[in-house]
């Protein structure tokens, strides 16, 4: 038989199929113009829910025949009950309000068949929709425990070895390695990618097949697949796959068998991490449970942890199956400290919960990264604590709750158990065994697929080489009518072109087998490279990481100096900013004190020279009085007033009649002592008319002088001697007056000089020459004694220039 016969056969089986209603994907029915919801099988009820998910029967057949067959499968297929007690105690339900929006995605529709065991171990059969619907009751994660990385977000750089649930995803190489194991969920790996920036070629490795749903436009060419390489093109790039082929075509070179669907709302990967969240927080208020056992080995003074955690007689005490412990996150950041969690085979079947308790400052901010740095332990049994590996054989009940922490969680050392953190990035540096459930993953170490399942519950689903996925009845028919036309085509292949196509098989073979020999060993070759340069590059992003943290390190130290010098010296500048200050006071107080000592003394000294320039002038004057007085005795010692005569002759001239005025001292404060004939407004105009009049008298008594000492000349009757020297006066006086300073003003300040010469001749009358003289003296005398008391009582009421009017 031809290729082209070949070909034509195969549709005319596809087209028996879709009228037998034997499921099919949506793509390949959509690409035989069938629609896909019209092929789907009968769902089975799981416990207490409802039959919603049958999207119809084939139209062709009775209403009533259909409702009979639903109800007759729903009778004959056995439900799913859950094995364990739930999250929330002992009812199936979650305790969580329901999302329409969220149970309405693909994943609770999926027809594709799956087996399970009952309590008896007898195999049953059921939908993966109802496996998702079962696990959305019973286990505390939900479709989230089917997958290794549950993320709106993955980016992979290291070794992901597990299969991926994410809205988008960028990466290389990645699936789960190991065989079949029961420790999972499933036996298969099931993918769900909505959107692939990048894919590598070995991607979606699995030995036991793998089911692959996309949310972006996919198109199979499964007619080109002749045993090599699988060709698909998802969201219009075009993709070469080594490691899957067609499920409908025969196992070659150990491919496994992979069923691709194109669905964008397989999985609401966002609704599930927000059901997801507000459990997470649930759980963070729950008490720690009293009866798990905590010791620490460390010594107080070694500044670490070792604890120990032993759970095998450890009993919940709330109304769920939930054993919780609470531990700090600074626990975990310690590098130091290690934790071991024992007694899992005593308690395999409880949710075990830690919550990692995080302040509301670091768990609230985005840009922070909390650095995971504890090595964790976990035992089963007496045994050792349990390894990082691709086949784990214990089941995993262990989740680390994070709670609402919204920065980046980053994971250095191994770790083992499952990680929630619905609003967090996770990172890691090496290797995480279990589910990793967050915002966004990067794989940078190495990862390993271990599902959450304290309830132990598993399932297959059968992917055999023809992609059959359906009730027994339809695939039995469908087997029985492979076998019947890959019969005939047998035999008319062998009848036409046996010999032909023997020897082009065996030429086929032979190139087959060399180009799969090249392509092996390229391909080992360039996973040994892959996985050289992975290792090159994780050593030195390790050794980047460390050299960042000492540099660190020395900056936050070096920082730390700098800001105790900054303060060291602050408190300096300002220490001596303060004495500054308190010295420039204290030098401005000096300053201010010598300037009012200065003052005062300068004060001091000119009243010290004014003091001493009034004695000076007191004395001046006192020494000038003394003088005058000296002279005026000396003048009258020198110049004795002859006596004049008592008798006076006809010839004698008359001497003057002057009045001798007053001159004591005034007891009243007029100048004079005739003040009733003085004006008081002017004082010194009176003294001087009053010294003229004197001086006038005083001119007429010399004229007379001088022609009584003419006479002298002639002989005269002298008179004797006793009586003679008893009338002798000085006739002459001069009288100069200097009045002190202070008790008189500078300008009103005169001499007053009075000359009295008496008659020489010896003719003339004795007694009244003498009464004259001594008439002057006493006018001359009081004069000076009124002067000088008038100008010490203007200095007395401190006015020198106008004594009469400050009077």
């Amino acid at each position: 038989m031809t290729r082209n016969n070949l070909k034509t056969l195969m549709a005319g089986t596809t087209t028996l199929l879709l009228g037998m209603n034997v499921f099919v994907s949506p793509v390949q029915a959509a690409e035989q113009g069938q629609s896909g919801a019209a092929l789907d099988a009968a769902p089975i009820k799981t416990t207490g829910s409802s039959n919603n998910n049958n999207n119809g029967s084939n139209s062709a057949q009775p209403a009533n025949n259909s409702e009979g067959a639903e109800e007759q499968q729903e009778n004959n297929k056995p439900s799913i009950e859950p094995q364990s007690a739930s999250v929330n105690g002992g009812d199936a339900s979650t305790g969580e309000e329901k999302d329409d929006v969220r149970l309405n995605a693909g994943i609770y529709k999926d027809k594709t068949e799956a087996h399970f065991k009952d309590d008896k171990g007898t195999e049953q059969k059921t939908t993966l929709g109802e496996v998702a619907k079962h696990l959305d009751k019973s286990n505390p994660l939900g479709v989230a425990s089917m997958f290794h990385i549950f993320a709106d977000k993955v980016t992979q750089n290291g070794d992901l070895n597990g299969n991926i649930a994410a809205n988008e995803f960028s990466g290389h190489d990645f699936g789960a390695r190991e065989n079949k194991r029961e420790v999972d969920h499933t036996n298969i790996d099931i993918y769900y990618i909505k959107k692939i920036n990048q894919l590598g070629s070995n991607a979606f490795r699995n030995n036991n097949g793998s089911k692959i749903v996309v949310g972006e436009n996919l198109v199979k060419h499964d007619e080109n697949y002749n045993g090599g390489q699988y060709h698909v093109t998802i969201g219009g790039h075009d993709y070469t796959l080594d490691a899957v082929r067609p499920k409908d075509h025969e196992e070659v070179g150990g491919k496994n068998a992979t069923d691709f669907q194109q669905d964008a709302n397989y999985i609401d990967i966002k609704s599930e991490l927000a059901n997801l969240g507000k459990k997470s927080e649930k759980w963070m208020k729950d008490e720690a449970t009293s009866s798990v056992i905590a010791t620490n080995a460390a010594q107080p003074n070694e500044g670490k942890k070792n604890m120990t955690y032993d759970l095998s007689k450890a009993e919940v005490d709330n109304s769920g199956n939930n054993i919780i412990i609470q531990m700090p996150i600074e626990d975990l950041e310690n590098a130091n400290n290690e934790f071991t969690i024992q007694g899992l085979n005593e308690n395999s079947k409880k949710n075990i919960i830690i919550n990692v308790i995080t302040p509301n400052e670091i768990k609230s901010n985005k840009d922070l990264k909390i650095n995971i740095n504890a090595r964790v332990h976990l035992k089963y049994g007496a045994n050792n604590a349990l390894n990082n590996n691709e086949n784990h054989t214990n089941n995993n009940p262990v989740l680390w709750n994070f709670g609402a922490v919204m920065g980046e969680i980053h994971f250095n050392p191994e770790y083992m158990g499952t990680v929630l953190a619905p609003t967090a990035t996770v990172t890691n540096s090496a290797n995480i065994d279990g589910n990793i459930i967050a915002e966004s993953v990067t794989v940078s170490g190495e990862t390993h697929r271990w599902d959450y399942n304290p309830e132990h519950f598993y399932v297959e689903i059968p992917i055999d080489h023809n992609g059959n996925q359906s009730n027994n009845e339809k695939h039995e028919k469908h087997e029985e009518h492979e076998e019947h036309v890959k019969h005939e085509e047998h035999e008319k292949h062998e009848e036409h072109v046996k010999h032909e196509e023997h020897i082009k098989h065996e030429e086929h073979e032979k190139h087959e087998e060399h180009v799969k020999h090249e392509e092996h060993e390229k391909h080992e070759e360039h996973e040994e490279h892959v996985k050289h340069e992975q290792h090159e590059k994780h050593e030195e992003h390790v050794k980047h990481e460390e050299h960042v943290k000492h540099e660190q390190h020395v900056k936050h130290e070096q920082h730390e100096k700098h800001e105790e010098h900054e303060k060291h010296e602050e408190h300096v500048k300002h220490e001596e900013h303060v004495k500054h200050e308190q010295h420039v006071k204290h030098e401005e107080h000096v300053k201010h004190e010598q300037h009012e000592k200065h003052e005062e003394h300068v004060k001091h000294e000119e009243h010290v020279k004014h003091e001493e320039h009034e004695k000076h002038e007191e004395h001046v004057k006192h020494e000038q009085h003394v003088k005058h007085e000296q002279h005026v005795k000396h003048e009258q010692h020198t110049n004795p007033t002859p006596e004049k005569s008592k008798d006076k002759t006809p010839d004698q001239p008359q001497t003057p009649n002057i009045t001798t005025p007053n001159f004591s001292e005034p007891k009243s404060n007029t100048p004079f002592p005739d003040s009733e004939t003085v004006t008081p407004s002017k004082p010194k105009n009176d003294v001087k008319s009053f010294f003229k009049a004197q001086a006038k008298k005083h001119v007429v008594t010399k004229n007379v002088a001088k022609k009584t000492a003419v006479n002298k000349k002639k002989p005269v009757t002298q008179a004797p001697k006793s009586k003679v020297e008893h009338n002798k006066v000085n006739t002459a006086k001069a009288v100069t007056v200097a009045t002190p300073k202070s008790k008189v003003e500078r300008g009103s300040v005169e001499k007053v000089s009075v000359k009295k010469s008496a008659p020489k001749a010896a003719a003339l009358p004795q007694t009244g020459q003498k009464q004259n003289q001594s008439v002057l003296i006493g006018i001359a005398c009081s004069a000076v004694a009124l002067i000088v008391g008038f100008f010490g009582r203007a200095k007395k009421n401190g006015s020198l220039s106008n004594p009469v009017d400050r009077e």
